[in-house]
């Protein structure tokens, strides 16, 4: 071990620079790899927390056209109920209503109640056995009492402290859909689920009767629990056989058949729903790719470290093998100290990564990146330090080892052409790889500035999203409007019944025109909502004020809607889910209320719908006080109702949440492409800095014979530069090939620029460029004589 370590301070004496870029480079590589195997296994792992997650299924009904075929994950409740005791193969099954935004409830009595918007499940009492919950006060049984729920151990602590939680009351401060009673008891504290779930961590309670036996609207999801994994082929195929799909609404007359989708199998189903947290397959494909290539590069570099220090040592292992020492037990002692360095290296990226995760400087991941929660990757991490120590040091050991020791005290094996060729091979694999990943980055971000700037058809900038609740819009909507209008730097206020622009889906009415039904977004809006949105009209006109008064359904379609069904300002229209009639006043362009990840929105406007509007869209002046602004709206709404939880949201905010997964991942994407680039180029620059080191006798030969400082670097340059030109011929097309792929993803999406492949290549090449001149003009602007003299 000793002389290991003093083998190592020789080197870093002589090579400062280059091996501690080396040391630091493996690290920072260990230490990503590791945080993205962390990532990824989150996504792989995603609802296996479940006891049963394998038995567990979403139940979907697909609907066959004449030109293709696409499953609806929301059911109505009349089907839900047949289906569950339609077969004994179903040990257990839930309805799950998604659809309840967040509500006003308060907790406490007198001085101590406080308010708080929290999500309300409603369900059936099987959700317990079907997703195995795990109690740590009450029992799930408490569930089938209706005036009961079950709260998750963090909201329990959130409410009451460190206060037992099972018996407290929560007061409901509004209308509930699915939920008649307005006090409920906590019945039960569950254990909560990790963030890789469909679940949330919200309050559960009984459904009641609402929707009982309805066949006709889709509102519910339902997930149920086979007695056996592989029965659900069967289960489908005799289902489908024997059961009477005619009373599900289906207007078109498509054929209707069963399918199962498997629980964890839903994360990256292809469906685009704001129902689920879904995730892009190939991009955390492309992320564990990254990792296995930042741990290719890193090792690479290793690698060629130890080759080109295999010259340097040549001469000091063979004496020792002079003195008696065997070939191999040197090689032994080199392949112990390359295993030594990269366990040490592994040791550091622990400390990086147990400091990241301490500090929360890695915010675009989700995973848990505690290593004591991660203990099985950090034993792989370990093992795979072991070998890449192995593999970078096998090589070097044998090829020091081979020499006569005559030969090896005598010779010069600086160059060595066999050393040079397999180090300039590995770093034009390094340069294919950097250049791949330039490309992938590059369009990863054009790809996300495209979403942020595309146009979306109104105007959300200076908009600000306040949630109320149905009490409050109900009770005081025109003294919340004329308080809030006072303020010189507030235009105007609007309300929705949804938060528009927050997810991939709403509510959805059939309607009826010129004896053809279709189906769009129904937003349910206040009179002022186009204009407070800033929605241009392209056809007939706006919604006015008496509009409100008058009493019968008011309409604006999108042109999606106009141009597939042919409707115009004037044109009556039925819902065929009220049975009621409204007529259209205008017509907007091409709008969208959600991602780029789908196709055009068939959205129209809804007025006088009778339903609360609780979410209020305030258009502030531009150039107005900010924080006055905001402090204004927070004081009116204390002032209508002082427990009320205020929170506001500028509309920015909530786009970027809607593509909030694709931003994590291209971050982490973009982020961990730029490290193994830069650790490319240590590595380079490791090599150049020995190539340097072993050249500059010819060096100095070359300027004694008249070349001049711009030729010594030329020479250098040509040599790197040829790789780069090579690698690029290479790395092209995967690159092609593999973001083709990945914008297949999206409906909306960036172009194939051209000039991103050339970009690359030229980046690449300014990189190689500046570090060699950067490394070599000391040496080429050295006395010719001194470096003769010294070699």
């Amino acid at each position: 071990m000793k002389s290991i370590i003093q083998n190592f301070f020789v080197v870093l004496r002589r090579f400062r620079i280059a091996t501690l870029l080396n040391l630091l480079g493996l690290s920072v590589a260990f230490a990503a790899f590791i945080m993205i195997l962390i990532q990824v296994n989150y996504e792989q792992s995603f609802d296996t927390c479940h006891p049963e997650s394998d038995r567990v299924f979403l139940v979907n009904i697909k609907h066959d056209t004449a030109e293709s075929a696409y499953e609806n994950n929301v059911q109505t409740r009349g089907f839900v109920d047949e289906f569950i005791a339609s077969s004994p193969a179903i040990e257990a099954a839930t309805l799950y209503n998604p659809f309840i935004s967040d509500i006003y409830i308060a907790v406490g009595e007198g001085e101590s109640r406080k308010g708080f918007q929290e999500k309300l499940v409603t369900c059936y009492p099987d959700i317990i056995r079907v997703f195995g919950f795990v109690f740590t006060e009450g029992s799930g049984e408490s569930l089938h009492d209706p005036e009961k729920v079950i709260i998750p151990e963090s909201m329990a602590r959130r409410f009451y402290g460190d206060a037992p939680a099972v018996g407290q009351m929560i007061h409901v401060n509004e209308h509930v859909w699915t939920k008649a009673l307005k006090n409920y008891t906590v019945g039960g504290v569950y254990k909560d689920f990790p963030g890789n779930t469909q679940l949330d961590n919200v309050i559960y309670g009984t459904i009641d009767n609402t929707m009982k036996g309805d066949w006709m609207s889709g509102n519910f999801l339902c997930y149920v629990l086979l007695s056996d994994k592989n029965a659900a082929g069967p289960f489908v195929e005799e289902f489908n056989k024997s059961f009477d799909f005619s009373p599900v609404w289906n207007p078109n007359g498509n054929k209707l058949s069963l399918a199962l989708t498997p629980l964890t199998d839903i994360h990256y189903m292809s469906e685009d729903s704001s129902l689920f947290k879904l995730n892009n397959k190939n991009t955390v494909r492309l992320l564990f790719t990254i990792a296995l290539l930042i741990i290719i590069i890193a090792a690479i570099n290793f690698t060629n470290f130890s080759i080109a220090l295999a010259p340097l040592r040549i001469k000091s292992v063979n004496t020792k093998k002079v003195f008696g020492s065997s070939s191999a037990e040197q090689q032994r002692l080199l392949l112990t100290e390359a295993i030594g360095i990269t366990l040490f290296s592994w040791l550091l990226s622990l400390i990086i990564v147990w400091l990241l995760n301490k500090n929360h400087w890695v915010r675009f991941l989700d995973a848990d990146l505690s290593l004591s929660q991660n203990l099985p990757l950090v034993v792989l991490s370990a093992g795979i330090a072991l070998l890449i120590g192995f593999v970078a040091g096998y090589y070097p050991a044998r090829y020091m080892t081979s020499f006569q020791p005559a030969v090896a005290l005598k010779g010069n094996f600086g160059t060595s052409p066999s050393g040079r060729l397999l180090r300039k091979g590995l770093v034009g694999f390094q340069y294919i790889i950097s250049i791949g990943l330039i490309i992938a980055a590059l369009f990863i971000q054009l790809q996300n500035y495209y979403m942020r700037s595309y146009d979306y058809g109104f105007d959300r900038d200076h908009l600000a999203v306040v949630e109320l609740n149905g009490a409050f819009y109900t009770n005081n909507r025109d003294t919340y409007v004329n308080r809030l209008k006072q303020h010189p730097g507030i235009e105007d206020v609007a309300f929705s019944k949804q938060k528009l622009g927050a997810r991939d889906g709403y509510t959805t009415y059939g309607l009826e025109y010129d004896d053809q039904s279709f189906y769009g977004y129904a937003l349910e809006v206040s009179a002022s909502f186009p204009r407070v949105m800033g929605i241009p009209i392209v056809e007939g006109r706006d919604f006015l004020p008496t509009d409100e008064q008058a009493g019968e359904l008011r309409f604006i379609f999108s042109q999606p809607i106009q141009q597939a069904v042919g409707m115009h300002p004037g044109s009556i229209l039925k819902m065929g889910t009220w049975g009621a009639s409204g007529s259209t006043v205008g017509i907007t362009g091409d709008i969208k209320f959600t991602s780029l990840r789908q196709g055009e929105d068939p959205i129209y406007f809804m007025l006088n719908t009778g339903v609360p509007l609780p979410v209020s869209y305030i258009r502030i002046h531009a150039g107005a006080n900010m924080h006055e602004t905001i402090d204004h709206i927070r004081q009116v709404v204390a002032e209508i109702d002082p427990t009320f939880p205020f929170e506001l949201e500028f509309y920015d905010t909530i786009f970027n949440q809607l593509y909030q997964a694709e931003l994590s991942m291209t971050n982490a994407v973009t982020l961990f492409s730029i490290l193994a680039i830069l650790i490319s180029v240590v590595g380079v620059f490791g090599l150049i800095l020995f190539e340097t080191e072993f050249r500059k006798k010819e060096i100095g030969i070359r300027k004694v014979m008249g070349a001049r400082i711009r030729d010594i670097l030329l020479m250098f340059n040509k040599v790197y530069l040829y790789i780069v030109c090579i690698s690029f011929v290479v790395a092209a097309p995967i690159g092609y090939y593999f973001v083709r792929k990945w914008l297949e993803n999206f409906s909306y999406k960036t172009p194939l620029y051209w000039w991103v492949f050339p970009m690359a290549f030229l980046l690449v090449a300014l990189i190689t460029i500046c570090t060699i001149t950067f490394q070599n003009l000391q040496s080429a602007h050295a006395n010719p004589v001194d470096s003769i003299k010294s070699e």
